[in-house]
């Protein structure tokens, strides 16, 4: 092998992802790596260890998205170098927010608001969303209580198994869960036992 086949063939080989020189080391875990690597090795070995998770398509459960049209994706990529806090800079972007947040609003029946514009926010997923939901619940019956002259020291919450997401937010910000269990044949919350754990110190339900 001639001179120039060794150098096309090294070209090959530093071109391949899994010849790469770098993949060849331990990726560090703890802290930054001293030396670059290929950005399309990097992904390779992010990508390799990603597949050691669940797939989510196989899982009757899940709260994720199990497939998106390409045009989803392309849309997030649209707003992917945008910073959403800044309002001001990115008007356009704060419109179409509003738009979701009032159709979501007629959507659950929300109370017409006086200006046409619900109030509500996005969230970047479901348990953000509930801890939104829960702390609005729990100052607008604080609110009710204080101007009754009454304690707001024991607050609680009424639900039936529900997901991880709310027994960290009654952990958080110290409110009791009051969760019915399921029963043999029963695999909701019973209405009368629900009724039975509220108290005027219940925040939702």
């Amino acid at each position: 092998m001639d001179k120039k086949q060794v150098t096309d063939l090294r070209s090959e080989l530093l071109d391949s992802r899994f010849g790469a020189k770098s993949i060849s080391t331990i990726a560090e875990s703890k802290r930054f790596p001293l030396h670059e690597m290929r950005d399309d090795v990097a992904f390779q070995i992010i990508n390799d260890e990603l597949y050691l998770d669940g797939n989510a398509r196989q899982n009757l459960a899940t709260f994720c998205q199990t497939w998106d049209d390409d045009n989803v994706h392309k849309l997030m990529d649209l707003s992917i170098n945008k910073n959403w806090i800044d309002k001001e800079e990115y008007p356009q972007s704060a419109a179409i927010d509003l738009r979701c947040v009032n159709m979501v609003a007629d959507l659950w029946h929300a109370p017409a608001p006086k200006n046409g514009q619900a109030v509500g926010t996005n969230t970047i997923g479901s348990s953000e969303a509930c801890m939104l939901g829960g702390m609005a619940m729990k100052w607008r019956w604080r609110k009710r209580m204080e101007a009754a002259g009454k304690p707001t020291d024991k607050p609680n919450l009424v639900c039936g198994p529900v997901q991880i997401c709310w027994h960290k937010f009654a952990r958080y910000w110290d409110v009791e869960l009051r969760e019915i269990p399921m029963r043999p044949g029963q695999l909701f919350m019973d209405p009368k036992r629900m009724i039975e754990a509220c108290d005027e110190n219940t925040i939702g339900v």
